[in-house]
């Protein structure tokens, strides 16, 4: 089941997708398990809930795929990345593969001044997302 697409950006430099979460502490990933320690209103840590965005964005970006083909696109490379927006959140991740978990500033990282797409790829891949899906 694909959930909300949080953010697609097409351009020169490529495909991207991006799932948002603003969960704040510390988020850290260790094979393929996701966990959120916080603090507490007196201070103490415990564990908060956060799920499996990468299995989520995974799964946002087969559907992405498999929409664009069903369209006769030739599919260009799809790259993800979760973005945790709260300033005070602090990441410490490992074993993520193809999936980037990152904060609004290393977007640089992700998003390169390289074109891997043409103008008519992306005027056609922006048409075909741009029509509605039953």
């Amino acid at each position: 089941m694909v959930s909300d697409i949080d953010c697609v950006l097409v351009g020169p430099s490529g495909l991207f997708v991006f799932e948002v979460k603003h969960h704040r502490g510390l988020i850290f990933h260790r094979n393929g398990i996701w966990a959120q320690i916080k603090a507490g209103r007196g201070g103490s840590p415990y564990a908060g809930h956060l799920g499996d965005p990468s299995g989520q964005l995974s799964r946002n970006i087969r559907y992405l795929k498999d929409r664009l083909e069903r369209a006769g696109l030739n599919t260009p490379w799809i790259q993800g990345a979760i973005v945790f927006t709260n300033p005070r959140s602090v990441l410490d991740i490992d074993g993520l593969r193809r999936i980037k978990a990152i904060t609004p500033k290393n977007l640089h990282q992700i998003i390169s001044t390289r074109r891997t797409l043409s103008a008519e790829q992306t005027h056609l891949i922006n048409a075909c997302l741009s029509t509605s899906q039953k």
